[in-house]
């Protein structure tokens, strides 16, 4: 539900509908953000925060318009940065449980941890 609400908001804000208040508002505010980011806002081509319904200047291959529809952040392409990523494991095992089919299920779980961030740098 808050996905599709998102796309909705989204999608009205481009049309002048949506529940944020008058149509001609929203299709003015979306004109006046398109404008400030062809023509000298802050541009997010090397990364950086982004505001729903604003109007962004990014794209590593020339300038692209992007409005999110929600607040984050952009992350430049090849920018080589660092990454932190936070991944946490609750593994319960019997009292009598052995300790080498214990050690085997934490190098098969160190295996497909690494496997998973592989396959998200790609």
């Amino acid at each position: 539900d808050i996905a599709r609400a998102a796309i909705s908001n989204g999608i009205g804000a481009t049309t002048g509908g949506g529940s944020g208040g008058s149509g001609s508002g929203n299709l003015l505010s979306l004109g006046t953000s398109i404008a400030m980011a062809l023509f000298g806002a802050p541009g997010r081509a090397t990364g950086g925060p982004v505001s729903a319904g604003r109007a962004y200047r990014v794209g590593e291959r020339g300038p692209e318009l992007f409005v999110p529809t929600a607040s984050g952040r952009i992350e430049a392409a090849g920018a080589g940065g660092v990454r932190n990523i936070a991944i946490t494991v609750n593994v319960r095992g019997d009292a009598g449980s052995e300790p080498q089919r214990l050690a085997q299920t934490g190098r098969q779980l160190a295996r497909a941890v690494r496997r998973a961030v592989a396959a998200g740098e790609e």
